[in-house]
C-alpha cells in the first residue's frame, strides 16, 4: 500500500494558511486539500467554502512539489467564475513565492507558469479547434448564435417536403422544437435518427395495442390516441432534426451542442487526445459538477477516467439547471465513471454564510430530497448531510407572511427594506444589501414598480428586452417603414409616438384617407381610370362624396359606431386589410386638400397636417440612405428623428446613461453586419434548395422547392435592411429581445432577479416574493411527451434517474395504469426540482430571509394558497409578520373588475396620467366630463412642459437676436406666450429644433461635455492625439468602418489565445476586423515574427488582464495583452513587464508619444492593483511585423493623465 500524499508533504495546509495570513482550514477542508492524487468527489453545501478549498488544494500540491502549476486544469461554468478562480490561484502562489516558499528543486530563474482555468464550453471548443480535423471538423467552422440557428431551422421547416402528421404544429413551434431536440441529442450523445426510430417503434406498438378496458373504452381509446398524436409530432421533429444536423455539416457551421458532441467524439474515437491531455494536466478540478450534462460527464471521464487525479466538487441539492441539460442524479454516478479504491465522497458541511435560523429553514426544505425516488428504489445514492453552523454563528431571521394581493405584499416588503435601511443610516451603519427573488420573471415588475413608488433604488438583473425599449422600438419601426411600405403598424408606432404625437381623431381621419386611396386605385385598375378622382374642394366622389355633395349629413349614431370600430381596427392592425396595398405611407405622401372630410365627417387638423408633411419629408430623405451600409443608415435615422436630442433631454440621467440602449442597438447591428456575410450562403435557400431537400430526393423536385412566403426573406448580401429585420424578429423570439446593457451600479440598490439567476450570489437580506402554490412550486408538469422538443427519456444518458413510462403492455388497461403511475412519479420529480430551487433561494441570505405569498395574483379567478414549502419550516425558527384575513364566501379577485384609464397621446415631457376604477360600472356611471376630469388629474407627477418651453423660448430669442430679421419678433412672441400655436409658428418651431440639432459644430468644442462615468484607455489616447475628435464622438457617437488591416490583428489575437490558453480580446477601442478580408499570408508572417522575438519562449504571468483605475473621478478601463514577471530580476531590470502587441506600422515622433498614453494608463492601473511604485513597472509596445520593441523612456503620470481627461469637461457628479 502506497504512502498517503499527506504523509509525504513538507508543508501542511495549516502551515500554508499561517504563512498566507489566512484562517486555518477546518478538518474537513484539510482532508480534501491534502487528499491523494486519485479520483474524488467532494459534496460541498451552499456557502461551505468550496472555492477556497479548491484554491488551497492547488497551492498545497504546487508548494509540496506534487504538481507544477501548468499541470493543473480547473473547469467551471461561467467566465467570471473561471477568472476569479484563476486569479485566486495565481495570487496565492505569488504570495507564497514572495515568502520564499517554493516547490522543491524549482529553478528560481525558470519562467513562472500558471494553472489553466477554463469554462466547460471553452475547454470543449479548444479541444475541437485543436483536434477537430481528425474527425473532419474544420478549424474555421462558424459558430451559430441562437438567432442564426433559428433562421437556419426556419428555412429547413419551410422547405420540408416529407410526410406530415394529422395534426401539424405551427411552423414557429416546429422550429423551436427542432432546436431543442437537436440540443438535447447533443447533450446526451444521441443521434436524432435514433429518436426517429424510437418514435416509430412506440407508434407501431401503440397502434396495434388492443383496447381491453372493460368499462371506459372511449376514455382509454382517447388516451391512446393522444399518445399517438404526440409521438407522430415528435417523429416529425426528429426527422427535421436529422436534416438540420446534415445541413450544418454541409455548410460547415456548428452550434453550442455540436461542440460538446464533437469533443466527446474526439475523446472516444481518437486515443491520442486522451493521452496528450493526461500528459498535459496531471490534476483536474471540476467545479459545479451537479450542473454538468451527460455529454460533459462522458467527455471528462473518457479523457481523465481510469484513476487519473480528478476532483469533482458539487452539491446535488443545488442542481437547478435541468432545463439547460444538467442532470441532478449523475453526480451520484461519479464513482462509476471515475472508479477509485476509495470511492466514498468527501464533504464540506460548515455554512460560512447563513445564520442558524436560515440554515434550519434551508435544511428543513431540503430534507425530503434525501429519500429514494419512488421510480428508482434501487438507485445508488450516498447520503448528503445537512449544513451545520460555522463557529460562533449569528442567529439570523426567517420571516413569513400572507397578503390579500400582490400589490399589498410588495408594498410591505419594500417598506420593510426602506425602514431597515433608514434605521441603519441613523445608527451610522451601512444599510444591508438586499435582493428580491421571484420564481418567474413576470413577478419582478410588481416589486420594481413599488420600489419606484416608495423611492427605493432598485435594479432588475438578467433582463433581455433591448428590442422593447422605446428608443429602439422607434428605430426598428422606422427601418420597417423604409423597408416595407405596407407596414402600416410600424408607421402607426411612429405617428402615435412622442415624435409626432397624432391623436386618435387625426389617426382615424388619416385611415379614412388611406382607405379612400386604396379604393380609388382599385377602381382605377378595374375600370382603366387614370385621372385624379378628388374634386377641387377636396371632397371625394363616389358613395361618400355623392352623399356629402347632396348635403346629407352622416348619421351621428352610425358615425359614432363606425368611429369606435375604426379606432379599434386601426390600433390593432395599423390600417386594416383594405389599406394594405396603398398603406398609410401613401396617405401621408399624398395628403388631401385642407377642405377634405371623410364620409364620417372626420378631417385632419392643421397641426396633424403639418406634422404629417414633415414626417413624409423625413422618410423621403431616409430612403436616400438605403444604399449606405446598415450602421450608417441607423445613425441617419437617429439624427433625423432627433432621437439623440430626445434622449439627452431625459432628466436625472447623464447623456451616456440616456443613450445606453441606443448604443447597444448600434453595437448589435455592427455585430450582425460582421457575421452576416458568412451566413449568407447558409440561409439563402433560393440559391441552395438542394441543401434542404431530403437525402435521395428527386433533383427536379428539389430545384422546384420554394420556401413558404415570409414577411422578410434573407438577401444574398445578408446585410440588407430586410435581412437585419428578419434577424431582429428571430432575436426577439429566441434571445429575449437581445440583452440589455448593464447600467452603472446603483449604490444601495435592491437587486431584483429570478431564483435561477441568483445561483452563486449572496446578500444580507433575501426576500422571496410570491411564493404560492402553482407559482413556487410551479404547476407546470413537463415531461418528454408533452414537450414537443424534449428527448425521449428512455434515450437520455441519465435515464436511470428519471421516471419512465412503460409502454410494453398487453392492452390499453395496462397502458392507462402505467401512464397514471408515470404522471404521479413525474409530479414528484418536478416538486423535488422546485424544492432544490427553494433551497438555493433560502441559502442566498446571510442574516434575513423573508417568504411571502398572496391570495390573488394578476387577474386569476381562483385564490392561491401559500407554498407547501412554508409548511416545512420549523416553527421555532420562523416569525410571522403578516396574515391575510380569512377568505370570505363569494370573495373575488378585485383585479378582475378594476379598470385602468390613461390619456393618449400624452405629453412626452410628463408621464401618462393613469387612474384606476373599481369596476366598469363605476366608470360608465360618470359623465364624460367627470371621466375626463378624473383622468386628467396627474396626481404627484410634475409636468416639465412649462419649464422646457420657457427655456426653449429663451434659446430661440437668443438665436433670433444674433441673426436678426423677422424671426426676432416671433421669438419675442414665443417667449411671451408659448401656449398658442399657429401654423406659421409651428413650422418655425420645427425649423428651430432642427437648427439647434445642427449647431453642434466644432465651434462648441470648448463647451463642458457630460461624459460617461467609464471610458476606455483608447479614449484617453484619442484625447492626446485629437481631443476635438474625441469630444465630437462623445457628444454624438458615429460608427467607424472596420479596417481591412485589422483582420490580421484579429487573427493574431486568436492565435495567441490558443498559444497561451486564454480568450483573445480586443482592446475596448480597437476596431473589429472586416470578416470579408482574408489575410492568411499576413497572419503567417506575424506568427513567424513573433516566434523570432524574445517573448516567444517566455510564459506570461497573465494574458488579456482586465484593469480599471480612477483618474480625476472617471473610471478608465482597459485590457493588457500580456504581463510578464521576472521573480528575481537583475539589478536595474524590472520585476514586472507589460506588453501591448501591435500588428500595424511603427509610429514615430509625436504620434508615438500620443500612443504611449495607453501604456501609461496600463502601468498606473497595474501598479495600483499590485500596490507597486509605477516606476518599477516596465511597459512596452511590441510591433510584431517589424519585430521591434519600443519602451518609452517617459510615460505620463497620474496628474498628466488626469489633465488629459479634464479636456472632456467636468467629471460626473
Amino acid at each position: 500500500m502506497s504512502t498517503p500524499l499527506a504523509a509525504q508533504a513538507r508543508h501542511t495546509p495549516e502551515e500554508i494558511a499561517r504563512i498566507l495570513g489566512r484562517p486555518a482550514p477546518t478538518a474537513e477542508q484539510s482532508r480534501i486539500i491534502s487528499a491523494d492524487l486519485a479520483p474524488r468527489l467532494v459534496v460541498a453545501g451552499a456557502g461551505s467554502g468550496k472555492t477556497a478549498t479548491m484554491v488551497d488544494r492547488v497551492v498545497w500540491l504546487v508548494v509540496n512539489g506534487f504538481a507544477r502549476p501548468e499541470e493543473i486544469l480547473g473547469v467551471t461554468f461561467t467566465t467570471k467564475a473561471a477568472a476569479e478562480l484563476r486569479q485566486r490561484m495565481v495570487s496565492r502562489l505569488a504570495t507564497l513565492a514572495e515568502h520564499g516558499l517554493r516547490p522543491p528543486g524549482e529553478d528560481p530563474q525558470a519562467p513562472e507558469l500558471d494553472p489553466t482555468v477554463s469554462t466547460y464550453h471553452s475547454y470543449a471548443k479548444a479541444l475541437v479547434s485543436e483536434y477537430g480535423l481528425r474527425i473532419g471538423v474544420e478549424r474555421d467552422a462558424a459558430q451559430l448564435g441562437a438567432a442564426q440557428s433559428h433562421q437556419l431551422a426556419a428555412q429547413l421547416v419551410a422547405h420540408w417536403e416529407g410526410s406530415l402528421p394529422e395534426q401539424v404544429p405551427a411552423a414557429s413551434t416546429l422550429v423551436t422544437a427542432v432546436l431543442q431536440l437537436s440540443g438535447e441529442c447533443a447533450e446526451h450523445l444521441v443521434d436524432p435518427a435514433d429518436v426517429a426510430a424510437t418514435c416509430e417503434t412506440e407508434l407501431a406498438r401503440l397502434r396495434v395495442l388492443p383496447n381491453d378496458h372493460p368499462k371506459q373504452l372511449k376514455k382509454a381509446e382517447a388516451a391512446r390516441n393522444a399518445a399517438v398524436t404526440k409521438l407522430e409530432q415528435k417523429l416529425l421533429v426528429a426527422r427535421l432534426a436529422v436534416r438540420y444536423q446534415r445541413l450544418k455539416q454541409t455548410m460547415q457551421v456548428m452550434d453550442f451542442g455540436d461542440l460538446l458532441l464533437d469533443a466527446a467524439r474526439l475523446a472516444r474515437e481518437v486515443p491520442a487526445v486522451a493521452r496528450e491531455q493526461r500528459e498535459l494536466y496531471k490534476v483536474v478540478l471540476l467545479d459545479e459538477f451537479q450542473d454538468t450534462s451527460h455529454a460533459q460527464m462522458v467527455l471528462f471521464s473518457t479523457l481523465f477516467g481510469d484513476g487519473h487525479s480528478v476532483m469533482a466538487v458539487g452539491d446535488p441539492k443545488q442542481s437547478i439547471y435541468g432545463f439547460r441539460g444538467a442532470s441532478e442524479g449523475q453526480l451520484f454516478d461519479f464513482p462509476a465513471y471515475f472508479p477509485a479504491e476509495d470511492a466514498a465522497p468527501s464533504y464540506l458541511t460548515a455554512a460560512w454564510r447563513n445564520g442558524t435560523r436560515i440554515l434550519d429553514a434551508a435544511n428543513a426544505v431540503a430534507a425530503p430530497l434525501g429519500r429514494p425516488a419512488p421510480w428508482a428504489p434501487g438507485e445508488r445514492r450516498f447520503p448528503v448531510p445537512d449544513l451545520v453552523p460555522r463557529p460562533e454563528p449569528t442567529p439570523g431571521q426567517v420571516l413569513t407572511g400572507t397578503w390579500i394581493s400582490e400589490e399589498e405584499e410588495a408594498a410591505d416588503l419594500v417598506r420593510g427594506i426602506r425602514e431597515r435601511a433608514e434605521q441603519a443610516r441613523a445608527e451610522g451603519r451601512e444599510p444591508a444589501t438586499a435582493a428580491v427573488l421571484c420564481r418567474a420573471r413576470a413577478q419582478l415588475e410588481t416589486v420594481r414598480a413599488e420600489c419606484e413608488r416608495q423611492g427605493v433604488p432598485a435594479e432588475v438583473l438578467g433582463l433581455g428586452g433591448l428590442l422593447q425599449t422605446p428608443e429602439v422600438v422607434d428605430m426598428v419601426a422606422t427601418l420597417r417603414v423604409l423597408s416595407d411600405p405596407s407596414r402600416a403598424d410600424a408607421l402607426m408606432r411612429l405617428l402615435a409616438g412622442a415624435r409626432w404625437r397624432l391623436g386618435a381623431r387625426d389617426l382615424m381621419a388619416l385611415n379614412d384617407w388611406a382607405r379612400f386611396l386604396a379604393r380609388r386605385r382599385r377602381r382605377a385598375v378595374e375600370h382603366g381610370i387614370a385621372e385624379d378622382l378628388t374634386t377641387p374642394e377636396g371632397h371625394v366622389p363616389g358613395e361618400e362624396g355623392l352623399r356629402a355633395g347632396r348635403g346629407e349629413a352622416p348619421d351621428p349614431e352610425q358615425a359614432e359606431a363606425q368611429a369606435r370600430e375604426a379606432v379599434q381596427e386601426l390600433l390593432r392592425t395599423g390600417g386594416g386589410d383594405e389599406t394594405d396595398g396603398a398603406s398609410l405611407i401613401e396617405g401621408i405622401e399624398t395628403l388631401p386638400g385642407p377642405a377634405w372630410t371623410s364620409a364620417t365627417g372626420r378631417a385632419l387638423s392643421p397641426e396633424a397636417r403639418q406634422r404629417l408633411e414633415r414626417c413624409a419629408r423625413e422618410l423621403e430623405e431616409l430612403r436616400g440612405y438605403l444604399g449606405e451600409d446598415l450602421t450608417t443608415l441607423l445613425h441617419h435615422i437617429e439624427r433625423l428623428s432627433l432621437l439623440d436630442i430626445e434622449l439627452a433631454s431625459h432628466p436625472g440621467r447623464s447623456a451616456h446613461e440616456a443613450r445606453m440602449h441606443l448604443d447597444a442597438f448600434h453595437q448589435a447591428a455592427a455585430q450582425y453586419c460582421a457575421t452576416a456575410p458568412r451566413m449568407a450562403a447558409t440561409l439563402d435557400a433560393g440559391t441552395h434548395p438542394e441543401l434542404f431537400a431530403p437525402a435521395g430526393a428527386d433533383s427536379d423536385a428539389a430545384e422546384q422547392a420554394t420556401p413558404q412566403e415570409h414577411r422578410y426573406t434573407v438577401t444574398s448580401s445578408a446585410a440588407g435592411v430586410t435581412a437585419f429585420l428578419a434577424w431582429l424578429e428571430t432575436a426577439a423570439r429566441e434571445e429575449s429581445g437581445l440583452p440589455l446593457p448593464a447600467g452603472p451600479a446603483v449604490p444601495g440598490a435592491v437587486q431584483l432577479l429570478t431564483v435561477h439567476g441568483s445561483k452563486g450570489l449572496e446578500w444580507d437580506e433575501v426576500h422571496l416574493f410570491g411564493m404560492a402554490e402553482g407559482i413556487f412550486p410551479t404547476d407546470q408538469r413537463e415531461h418528454w411527451l408533452n414537450s414537443l422538443g424534449a428527448l425521449p427519456w428512455p434515450l437520455r444518458g441519465d435515464r436511470g434517474h428519471l421516471p419512465q413510462w412503460d409502454t410494453d403492455q398487453t392492452g390499453t388497461t395496462g397502458l392507462q395504469e402505467s401512464w397514471t403511475a408515470f404522471l404521479e412519479d413525474n409530479d414528484e420529480r418536478v416538486v423535488a426540482e422546485e424544492r432544490r430551487l427553494a433551497y438555493v433561494a433560502i441559502t442566498r441570505a446571510r442574516e434575513l430571509v423573508s417568504i411571502g405569498s398572496s391570495r390573488w395574483t394578476g387577474t386569476r379567478a381562483k385564490p392561491r394558497v401559500p407554498s407547501r414549502f412554508l409548511a416545512d419550516l420549523p416553527e421555532e425558527s420562523v416569525r410571522i409578520v403578516h396574515e391575510a384575513a380569512p377568505l370570505e364566501a363569494g370573495e373575488q379577485n378585485p383585479q378582475r373588475s378594476s379598470v385602468l384609464v390613461a390619456l393618449w397621446p400624452f405629453d412626452p415631457l410628463t408621464q401618462p396620467a393613469v387612474t384606476r376604477w373599481e369596476d366598469l360600472e363605476t366608470l360608465d356611471g360618470l359623465t364624460g366630463t367627470a371621466q375626463a376630469d378624473a383622468a386628467l388629474d396627474p396626481g404627484p407627477v410634475r409636468s416639465r412642459r412649462a419649464e422646457v418651453e420657457r427655456a426653449a423660448a429663451l434659446v430661440r430669442q437668443r438665436i433670433a437676436q444674433r441673426t436678426g430679421g423677422p424671426a426676432a419678433d416671433a421669438a419675442a412672441r414665443a417667449g411671451e406666450a408659448p401656449g398658442e400655436s399657429t401654423p406659421e409658428t409651428l413650422a418655425w418651431e420645427e425649423e428651430t429644433e432642427l437648427l439647434l440639432a445642427l449647431r453642434r459644430t466644432r465651434a462648441r468644442a470648448a463647451q463642458r461635455t457630460e461624459i460617461p462615468r467609464h471610458v476606455s484607455a483608447s479614449l484617453v489616447v484619442g484625447l492626446a492625439e485629437d481631443p476635438e475628435a474625441v469630444l465630437r464622438a462623445v457628444r454624438r457617437p458615429m460608427p467607424r468602418r472596420p479596417s481591412a488591416q485589422a483582420r490580421a490583428g484579429t487573427r493574431f489575437h486568436e492565435w495567441l489565445e490558443h498559444r497561451y490558453g486564454a480568450p483573445a480580446m480586443l482592446d475596448l477601442g480597437e476596431r473589429l476586423a472586416d470578416p470579408e478580408e482574408e489575410t492568411p499570408q499576413e497572419l503567417s508572417t506575424l506568427q513567424e515574427k513573433f516566434l523570432a522575438s524574445r517573448w516567444a519562449d517566455r510564459q506570461p504571468w497573465a494574458v488579456e488582464l482586465p484593469l480599471e483605475t480612477s483618474l480625476g473621478g472617471i473610471t478608465v478601463r482597459g485590457r493588457i495583452d500580456a504581463v510578464f514577471r521576472t521573480p528575481d530580476p537583475a539589478p536595474g531590470e524590472p520585476e514586472w513587464e507589460l506588453v501591448d502587441w501591435k500588428t500595424g506600422r511603427v509610429p514615430t515622433g509625436r504620434e508615438l508619444a500620443d500612443r504611449s498614453v495607453q501604456l501609461a494608463v496600463y502601468r498606473l492601473a497595474f501598479a495600483r492593483l499590485r500596490d507597486l511604485d509605477p516606476a518599477t513597472v516596465r511597459a512596452s509596445f511590441h510591433y510584431i511585423a517589424q519585430n521591434r520593441e519600443i519602451t518609452p523612456e517617459h510615460l505620463p503620470g497620474e496628474e498628466e493623465l488626469s489633465a488629459l481627461l479634464a479636456r472632456l469637461g467636468h467629471a460626473p457628479r
